[in-house]
């Protein structure tokens, strides 16, 4: 696994606890991960919103996802703001951006 993060916040900048978390697992877990095909994971801010992105290799076995984990997130998300989580997928890239969360909007 390749993992690059390059991100800077202040101290009034939040996310929901665990999204990163729930994200870069919910990468390994539907993705094959191997010497062959390395999965690659890239943490980024990009204006008010935090990017986890991810390179798809769907692994072959286990059952389909029912975006329970994004639905999660998505969800607690909503009690802080009204802004959007985007989830977006494209070839080989899966990408979900969300917001960062300033202290006086919690």
């Amino acid at each position: 696994m390749d993992m690059k993060i390059d991100l800077e916040a202040s101290a009034d900048e939040l996310i929901v606890p665990m999204t990163l978390q729930l994200l870069v697992e919910n990468a390994v877990k539907h993705n094959e991960v191997s010497e062959a095909f390395p999965l690659r994971i890239n943490i980024r801010r990009n204006g008010t919103y935090l990017e986890v992105e991810n390179s798809i290799r769907i692994k072959k076995v286990g059952e389909d996802s029912k975006n329970t984990g994004l639905k999660n997130i998505i969800q607690q998300f909503s009690y802080f703001t009204d802004r959007q989580i985007d989830v977006s997928g494209s070839g080989d890239i899966f990408l979900v951006k969300v917001p960062i969360l300033k202290a006086s909007e919690k």
